[in-house]
């Protein structure tokens, strides 16, 4: 099924404190979460560093959540990658 990720569910959680280890792990560098800036996404489900979220193809930045994102296969892509595999 093909979905936008606006249409998922998503929010970035940012902390006004000092940078935490919560114990979870990137889903995409594998590197320890803070609780600074993540971005948690439920389908596919997975927590990113903001800087981690790239489009699956052409790798450009998607964490800034400008660029509109797409959902296909359980891969993420930037818009203009998306309407190529379709």
């Amino acid at each position: 099924m093909e979905a936008s990720i606006e249409a998922v569910s998503k929010y970035i959680q940012q902390s006004d404190g000092e940078a935490e280890h919560d114990g979870s792990m990137c889903s995409y560098c594998d590197g320890v979460m803070d609780k600074d800036v993540r971005i948690f996404m439920s389908c596919p489900p997975m927590v990113c560093h903001q800087a981690c979220l790239t489009c699956a193809v052409c790798a450009c930045a998607l964490g800034d959540m400008l660029i509109p994102m797409y959902l296909r296969g359980q891969k993420i892509y930037c818009g203009s990658c998306y309407f190529k595999t379709i």
